[in-house]
């Protein structure tokens, strides 16, 4: 997520933000060049995988408002976790891959970052969604593994019950109503990513900031779920890794982060991702 253009300048002064436009084009044709982490580093990372909700309960997809669209087939919903991937390790990892094709557009709302990047995830697969329309049809909830936590137009950085957002199960359940094949994942590694990328699919993420450093915290929602939440919660997508980086898509730019600083974001929220199913899975 992130902050409506106004509060940016308000709150973190970053003016330079204001300059990206919405692009028409690829992403092989955006500038690669460092950005400024504006998000602060919180102290040490918690471990996470002991905590995390993420698989402790069924993704929920008819909670208000109640939302399938009528050309996609019902399908039953299982919860997500770690490990579900292991058809992936058999694939050969080539030492750079960069997926062409892939478009990114500047968000609508200034904490819909899941569904900017879904419909653009959604796009690259030859389905066309309209971004208001998507949100519009996520649940609602103060746990973000069941629905979208909060207002969306509140401040970036808060934490639930907050305006804050939703992870990967909810999101990943929507886009198969809506025909996309997609599979929420926690607890993957980097080989993963980039099995993913070599095979020609990019990969949502689920990171703190612009791909900085969070802070995660335990969280226990009205429903008694525990999930680890972190400030300034951010989605992208990841296009495409060299020996020593990952290529980095989101809100209509492209850019790199080290092996280590998209480690260290991408595991506040326990590795969450949504890929494409892989045969079987």
């Amino acid at each position: 997520m992130r902050l409506r253009a106004p509060q940016i300048l308000i709150a973190v002064g970053l003016a330079g933000m204001l300059a990206v436009a919405a692009s028409t084009a690829t992403a092989a044709s955006f500038p690669l060049g460092q950005r400024t982490d504006f998000v602060p580093s919180r102290g040490e990372s918690l471990a996470r995988r002991d905590i995390i909700a993420v698989g402790t309960i069924p993704v929920q997809t008819q909670s208000s408002p109640a939302f399938v669209p009528s050309s996609a087939p019902q399908s039953s919903e299982s919860p997500i976790g770690p490990g579900t991937a292991t058809a992936w390790a058999s694939r050969p990892i080539p030492p750079e891959a960069h997926v062409s094709g892939v478009n990114s557009y500047p968000q609508t709302l200034g904490l819909d970052c899941e569904a900017r990047s879904a419909v653009d995830w959604a796009a690259f697969w030859g389905k066309t969604i309209n971004e208001l329309e998507f949100f519009d049809n996520l649940p609602r909830s103060d746990d973000p593994q069941v629905g979208f936590v909060g207002d969306p137009g509140g401040w970036w950085g808060q934490v639930p019950p907050h305006a804050y957002g939703v992870y990967a199960g909810p999101v990943a359940a929507l886009l198969r109503a809506y025909g996309v094949p997609a599979q929420a994942e926690v607890g993957l590694s980097l080989d993963d990513l980039r099995r993913q990328i070599a095979a020609g699919q990019p990969v949502i993420l689920w990171v703190a900031g612009h791909v900085g450093s969070g802070t995660p915290e335990p969280y226990t929602s009205s429903d008694g779920v525990t999930s680890v939440v972190t400030p300034y919660e951010h989605t992208v997508l990841l296009i495409g890794y060299d020996p020593t980086s990952m290529l980095i898509l989101g809100e209509g730019i492209g850019y790199r982060r080290s092996l280590a600083d998209l480690s260290i974001s991408w595991s506040a929220l326990g590795d969450m991702v949504i890929v494409r199913p892989t045969a079987g899975n």
